[in-house]
């Protein structure tokens, strides 16, 4: 591995998830700042990079979102298997418990989606509660973190974050069954039939 692979590995920590074209250019950069030119090969840098990321737990991985196929690029923590892990300590504990029915509401009977109004009716149940402006202050910052996305006005759905850390989680917690993968690009599936992602028509 040459010395701008580990640049890159250390601005991947930084950045929680990126789209495909930030990936290219993040590449890029560190092979110049260490003048290298850069061969444009997305897929074998990650095979470098992973060599000696997974006896660590972590790997730099790919994902696409279901509604639009966009490419997404993280560093993702395999080790982890619960959401309070996987989220860190950056959510205090009535978030987390909120995210929790929340991603279980998205993988049944949301049918991978939620709308805020059914986000904010579930912070006023529970054991902790929010309240109506804290729930919608959480759901701006899953947003932001990319956790989830927004799919239409009012109505969210898996970001790419979703994708690329909760598959352990989602796992651990419903099942592998529950949580299959698409036959094509092993993203897990959420809302889709047939476990095959339509994007993968043109992969």
């Amino acid at each position: 591995m040459e010395e701008w692979h580990k640049l890159l590995m250390q601005a991947l920590v930084t950045r929680p998830a990126m789209p495909a074209k930030e990936a290219k250019e993040l590449c890029k950069q560190a092979a110049s700042a260490y003048k290298v030119r850069w061969s444009g090969d997305l897929a074998g840098t990650l095979v470098l990079l992973n060599a000696q990321l997974r006896p660590l737990g972590l790997e730099a991985a790919r994902a696409h979102l279901e509604d639009t196929g966009e490419e997404w690029y993280g560093l993702v923590n395999r080790s982890c298997d619960s959401a309070a892990k996987i989220l860190g300590s950056q959510y205090p504990p009535a978030e987390l418990e909120l995210f929790n029915k929340l991603v279980l509401h998205m993988m049944g009977e949301g049918e991978g989606s939620a709308s805020s109004t059914v986000l904010i009716n579930m912070a006023a149940t529970g054991e902790r509660k929010l309240t109506h402006q804290a729930a919608q202050t959480f759901l701006h910052s899953l947003v932001h973190q990319h956790w989830l996305c927004e799919t239409s006005k009012g109505v969210y759905g898996p970001g790419p974050r979703f994708v690329l850390e909760l598959r352990p989680f989602l796992q651990e917690v419903l099942g592998e069954e529950r949580v299959p993968s698409c036959h094509f690009c092993n993203n897990p599936v959420i809302k889709v039939p047939n476990y095959v992602h339509v994007y993968t028509a043109w992969l």
